[in-house]
């Protein structure tokens, strides 16, 4: 509870009426940090009118059970 984090983070690119997945990249993980910064480029070709683009972070070594 009180350890570092592996944090990455998902990207993905939707049309907005649809609901549709139009691309996805992820970042490297940054290993032992609260505070990362990945210094990383992606590309999308975006219309704000027609696109919504989704960030979702993520710890690698975090458990899910369901």
């Amino acid at each position: 509870i009180f350890s570092y984090s592996d944090p990455y983070v998902k990207l993905s690119l939707y049309v907005a009426d649809e609901n549709r997945e139009l691309a996805l990249v992820q970042t490297k993980t940054i290993k032992k940090t609260l505070n990362p910064k990945w210094n990383e480029e992606f590309y999308f070709r975006v219309n704000p009118s027609n696109h919504r683009l989704l960030f979702e972070v993520f710890d690698e070594n975090r458990l899910i059970t369901v």
